[in-house]
């Protein structure tokens, strides 16, 4: 088990690190216009983890060559299974968020073979921009 955590950590870190160095140079301003948002809705899973599903918002500007994932439901498994079983049953996992690209998001959701739907928010260019949600 410590090996297949190893090995998940390793390869964390070389799939999201990339990423949040290019995201602290990422201006949404930019091009708003070309910039759209969206909410993707994943499909429950097999893992105890995943029986519920899960959400994260998609941010894409083709104009910027941008088309990332913002995913608030990271964690790391603990080396037990029968304690991750009890954190999570009991709310007691820590999550993290990550930004990666749309492409690599899609590898693990195809790996697992479900399905992701997308729904465009219809937001006008301040609303993309604003820190404040719509009213």
């Amino acid at each position: 088990m410590q090996a297949k955590f190893s090995i998940f950590k390793i390869t964390f870190l070389l799939v999201f690190c990339p990423f949040w160095a290019f995201s602290n140079s990422l201006n949404l301003s930019e091009n708003i216009d070309y910039t759209e948002i969206s909410v993707l809705t994943c499909d429950p899973g097999s893992e105890i983890y995943s029986l519920f599903g899960h959400s994260a918002l998609r941010i894409k500007n083709p104009e910027n060559g941008h088309d990332l994932v913002v995913n608030w439901g990271l964690f790391e498994f603990s080396e037990s299974q029968f304690q991750f079983g009890y954190d999570f049953a009991k709310g007691r996992l820590k999550y993290y968020m990550g930004i990666q690209s749309m492409s690599n998001f899609m590898v693990e959701y195809r790996r697992s073979k479900r399905g992701v739907r997308e729904q465009i928010l219809n937001l006008n260019n301040q609303e993309k921009l604003s820190n404040n949600p719509p009213s």
